[in-house]
């Protein structure tokens, strides 16, 4: 009601129906947390700001607990008054919470987590669409391009064709949306849960490939006031 009272024309739940911003994917039906410590809370947490100590693997086949979306997307099918936008974790995030050597995944690399993530996001994404999402955002981090830089650096490895394959995921899973006349949109978040801007820095060192690659019609980016380090 708020929404529509101030005028907003794509109504969304805010979020309120998760307990992270990437903790959708822990429960989704090929993908499960594992937890290597902390609670199951305290890992989704840390997990949030791409910490080691919770992690996904790929679970093909087994029984679902839920959809990716089930919270946010079942809520505004049901309740939003008009267009409404589902955001999903990104697919780089998501690569970003691999369990290495966990012996119940079907995907022992990053990469190949990363293959099954842009199949399982983008099946939700045709779902959502489906169901009358008009609007489907990836969430995505900074910090997850820059890191694929530093760590293809420290190989002595281009870090280019690192950070066009991370942008050809994100466009893979947003395609079946685009294709079917949704508005597609990335969110290449700058902070952590707490809201503490990235020590890593802005979106500068990958902005020509990121944004240049990129097939989304909007891009939702966090710049301060006056900030040296956004670009």
């Amino acid at each position: 009601k708020l929404q529509r009272d101030a005028g907003v024309q794509v109504f969304t739940d805010g979020a309120l129906r998760r307990t992270g911003w990437v903790s959708g994917p822990a429960g989704a039906a090929e993908l499960q947390a594992r937890s290597e410590g902390p609670a199951p809370g305290d890992a989704l947490r840390v997990a949030n700001d791409h910490g080691s100590a919770a992690g996904l693997v790929a679970a093909p086949g087994r029984e679902p607990r839920r959809r990716l979306t089930e919270g946010e997307g079942g809520f505004l099918v049901r309740h939003a008054p008009g267009p409404f936008k589902v955001a999903i974790p990104g697919p780089n995030v998501q690569r970003r919470l691999h369990a290495p050597g966990a012996p119940d995944s079907a995907c022992p690399t990053q990469r190949a987590l990363l293959d099954e993530i842009v199949g399982v996001c983008g099946r939700e994404v045709v779902a959502l669409v489906e169901e009358g999402a008009a609007y489907i955002q990836l969430d995505e981090h900074v910090d997850v391009y820059l890191r694929l830089v530093a760590e293809a650096m420290l190989q002595g490895l281009a870090w280019e064709p690192e950070v066009a394959d991370a942008v050809a995921a994100d466009n893979a899973v947003l395609e079946p949306a685009r294709l079917r006349g949704a508005t597609t949109a990335v969110h290449v978040c700058r902070h952590g849960h707490e809201g503490k801007t990235s020590p890593a820095g802005g979106y500068g060192a990958v902005a020509e490939l990121l944004f240049g690659l990129s097939d989304a019609d909007r891009f939702l980016l966090e710049v301060e006031p006056d900030d040296p380090h956004a670009f």
